[in-house]
C-alpha cells in the first residue's frame, strides 16, 4: 500500500513538473520595445519590461529577469530590439523572460512590404 501511494504521488509530481519544464526549456525569439518597469526609492530604474505585440495586436509585457544580460537592457529603454530568451509564467498573471541574447536591429533591415524602395 505504501509503495502504491509513493508511486502515485511520484507520478502526479512527474506529470505536473514535465509541462513546467517544457514551458521553460526552449528559447523564443521575439521583437519588441523595452519600457521602464520598477524604480527604487531614489527613482533609479531597477527593472524593465519587454513589450511585444501578439497576432491580435495586443501588448504582452514580459518582465525582464535581472541577470547579467537583463541588466544591460536598463540602458535601452524605448529601443526596439530583437531578443532570444526563455519565458516563464509567474502564476500571478505576469510573465517573465530570461534574456539569453539580444540585438538592436538596423533600420535598413526592416521595411514595410509595400515600401517602393524594397527590392523584390
Amino acid at each position: 500500500m505504501k509503495k502504491f501511494i509513493f508511486v502515485s504521488l511520484f507520478s502526479i509530481a512527474f506529470f505536473l513538473y514535465v509541462p513546467l519544464y517544457a514551458q521553460n526549456s526552449s528559447p523564443d525569439t521575439l521583437n519588441g520595445v523595452i519600457d521602464e518597469y520598477e524604480h527604487d526609492s531614489d527613482g533609479t530604474l531597477t527593472s524593465v519590461v519587454f513589450n511585444v505585440l501578439d497576432e491580435d495586436f495586443n501588448t504582452i509585457g514580459y518582465i525582464v529577469v535581472n541577470n547579467n544580460i537583463g541588466m544591460q537592457l536598463l540602458d535601452l529603454v524605448g529601443e526596439n530590439i530583437d531578443l532570444i530568451g526563455t519565458i516563464k509564467d509567474n502564476g500571478d498573471g505576469t510573465k517573465s523572460i530570461t534574456v539569453l541574447e539580444y540585438f538592436i536591429p538596423d533600420d535598413d533591415d526592416y521595411s514595410a512590404p509595400d515600401d517602393p524602395d524594397t527590392e523584390q
